[in-house]
């Protein structure tokens, strides 16, 4: 789906992609919810409702559930959506994601099954999408000229 069409896809859900006057509040950072659920046992939830705000810099969708890795600045950490709990209308936001948007998320912290710390989503809200697509994780920016004029999307990819 081209960038363009992304947008308008945005625009006809009711979705300013690029909101100006508008704040969105956390409630704690990626890494202070990392070191305070630690505890949580496979397959365990807390009852807890954090807001959060970063990167996407990972997106993997497996039909009716998306994982995304967040990165906030001072950690990442896995997001979880799931269709019958954040909904038809926010499903079809989350369908539009893509790496690099900026979004802010809330949900609750759970470890998964395979053991990783993540918030479960029951809130999205979009602060700004990119326009162009991230190099892919596996491959990076492997022109070093492209590496030096680019440098700032060459500390974003090796962080």
């Amino acid at each position: 789906m081209s960038e363009r069409h992304r947008f308008w896809s945005f625009v006809a859900l009711g979705i300013d992609p690029y909101i100006t006057e508008y704040r969105y509040d956390i409630s704690s950072t990626v890494s202070e919810i990392r070191s305070r659920y630690s505890y949580l046992g496979k397959g365990e939830e807390s009852s807890d409702i954090h807001s959060v705000a970063g990167r996407i810099m990972g997106l993997r969708k497996h039909g009716k559930i998306v994982f995304a890795i967040l990165d906030d600045g001072t950690a990442t950490i896995q997001l979880v959506f799931r269709y019958d709990i954040v909904g038809e209308n926010i499903w079809k936001v989350v369908e539009l994601l893509n790496i690099g948007d900026v979004v802010g998320v809330k949900g609750k912290p759970i470890r998964t099954l395979r053991g990783e710390l993540s918030i479960l989503v029951n809130e999205l809200s979009i602060l700004s999408i990119t326009w162009r697509d991230y190099p892919e994780k596996w491959h990076g920016l492997a022109d070093v000229d492209k590496r030096y004029r680019l440098r700032y999307l060459d500390i974003m990819l090796n962080e």
